[in-house]
């Protein structure tokens, strides 16, 4: 999520306030937040501190979902942390040993949303465990942690549409496209789940939203500019992504759609050039 440091420091002000009158739920809650913060501006060194006061509280008071919430945010700076050494250090056997502490921390979340009945925390769990896994696969190229993150997927999917929560069935949708996209498989790719995880997160008008669109657009461009698919095979593709786009008629997905229609004019254009 973009947050902004306003943001942060609302949320700290709110904290201080929840200190001096003794609300320690509201306490636990705001110094997630203020994690979350940290962890999206690429600043971990107070992150666990606030996570270690928030369990505190948290165990103090049985609260399972607050556990779980923390336990997921755990895990989801330590899946920071391994992509950030495979990615920008290339340092693979590093990155999924930091990994496996990220996997620990989201199955104790895990485990604590299905024992609290929270739903909607243990699809968003799941996904982030599938995500976890996709990057492992992205660093080792282990078919073991393809396999094991589709099936967080299933089980993650059959809870959002058992219980109706559209932004988890949404996200999983993208994290197979993701797997297909590594895979080479452009047409499941962006047909398929990229584009369904558009159409579900476009009512959210939210960061989520955003940040599925601004994927799919690099990706697009990447493909667009440097994709070993002849030309002409990528603008079939990107043609029956803009028809899927527009059939879900959000207005939200204007400047996805006029992207990569942007895209298919370039490709036309290389491929009328080529025949030249």
């Amino acid at each position: 999520m973009r947050l902004t440091p306003k943001a942060l420091e609302y949320f700290e002000q709110a904290a201080e306030i929840c200190r001096r009158v003794g609300a320690r739920q509201e306490l636990a809650l705001a110094l997630g937040h203020i994690a979350n913060i940290h962890r999206q501006q690429h600043n971990p060194g107070p992150i666990e501190n606030y996570l270690k006061e928030a369990i505190a509280i948290y165990e103090k008071s049985g609260d399972l979902s607050g556990l779980a919430a923390v336990y997921g945010e755990y895990g989801c700076e330590y899946r920071k942390r391994g992509r950030e050494q495979h990615r920008d250090k290339k340092q693979t056997e590093e990155a999924l040993t930091i990994f496996t502490e990220s996997e620990r921390y989201f199955r104790n979340g895990l485990d604590y949303a299905q024992r609290g009945g929270n739903t909607y925390r243990e699809a968003d769990i799941l996904v982030d465990l599938a995500l976890l896994e996709y990057y492992r696969y992205d660093a080792a190229r282990d078919e073991k942690y393809k396999a094991t993150g589709k099936r967080y997927l299933d089980k993650a999917e059959k809870i959002a549409r058992k219980y109706h929560h559209v932004l988890w069935e949404g996200r999983s949708k993208e994290i197979r496209g993701d797997f297909d996209k590594i895979d080479g498989d452009l047409k499941s790719a962006f047909i398929t789940h990229y584009a369904e995880a558009c159409i579900l997160l476009a009512p959210y008008s939210s960061a989520r939203f955003h940040e599925t669109i601004e994927r799919t657009q690099k990706a697009v461009h990447k493909l667009g500019e440097e994709t070993a698919v002849p030309p002409e095979d990528l603008l079939h593709l990107l043609t029956n992504l803009i028809r899927v786009l527009e059939a879900s008629g959000s207005a939200q997905l204007k400047d996805m759609i006029n992207d990569c229609e942007a895209v298919s004019q370039y490709i036309e254009w290389r491929t009328s050039d080529e025949n030249a």
